[in-house]
């Protein structure tokens, strides 16, 4: 798999099958990166995802930008019962068609509030 198939296998899986990360190559010791989680390993970041995958609302890409090596997605979701839009900035490390580390910056105040709300 050729480094932008991993990269719009990855968006595909948020954007069109809620966090299914299944089919997406990441490396084993995949790396995710947040203001509100760090995840280390594959399974670690299906199971966050399977979570937060299917309660995003709307979850698209803006725009990108590619370098070898390198992605950079600017991304934006809602979530229910929150009001707002989330916009993230999301750095990803690929090589030989393999994901390995994802670096995603945004403010965390909607995700928080969510979290909150959900646990209650």
């Amino acid at each position: 798999m050729q480094d932008h198939e991993a990269v719009d296998s990855y968006y595909q899986a948020w954007t069109e099958l809620g966090g299914d990360l299944g089919k997406v190559p990441l490396a084993d010791d995949f790396l995710f990166v947040s203001p509100v989680a760090t995840l280390q390993g594959r399974e670690q970041v299906q199971a966050m995802a399977a979570q937060f995958g299917p309660a995003a609302v709307d979850f698209r890409v803006r725009e990108q930008f590619v370098a070898p090596g390198a992605v950079t997605t600017i991304v934006e979701w809602e979530l229910p019962g929150v009001e707002g839009t989330t916009s993230a900035a999301e750095l990803l490390t690929v090589r030989d068609g393999v994901i390995h580390k994802a670096e995603l910056f945004y403010d965390p105040h909607l995700v928080i509030e969510f979290s909150t709300a959900a646990n209650k």
